[in-house]
């Protein structure tokens, strides 16, 4: 049976018209664009301590029945009597040992040993 111009173009239409039914369903699949992708939460940031958080201690070292020193006023006269004999030298690290009984803390700075690196009491 020989189908007429009349009966391919039905044919053709109703093909034609069933694709653009199924067009759409697939249109709205593929159109949606994909969820963006969450972004991974920032860290927490650190707030920095208040100045008046910040720990504020003060060492005294008593002895002799009458002396009472603070370990950080001894600390700042020695870098300050260091810096005075050595001008073109920065201080990077100073160790302090106070000795009571000798009444003298001593000092070395920068990994260095001196005699004259001490402070009487």
């Amino acid at each position: 049976m020989v189908q007429t111009k009349k009966g391919t173009r039905t044919a053709a239409n109703k093909a034609v018209s069933e694709a653009k039914k199924a067009a759409p369903a697939a249109k709205e699949t593929t159109e949606k664009p994909a969820a963006p992708a969450k972004k991974a939460a920032a860290p927490a940031k650190r707030t920095a301590a208040k100045p008046e958080d910040a720990l504020k201690a003060v060492v005294h070292i008593q002895f002799g029945g009458d002396k009472d020193i603070v370990a950080k006023d001894i600390l700042d006269k020695a870098v300050e009597n260091y810096k005075a004999s050595h001008k073109d030298v920065q201080v990077k690290n100073i160790e302090l040992y106070i000795v009571p009984e000798k009444n003298t803390a001593y000092y070395v700075v920068n990994g260095e040993e001196a005699e004259e690196n001490q402070i009487q009491l």
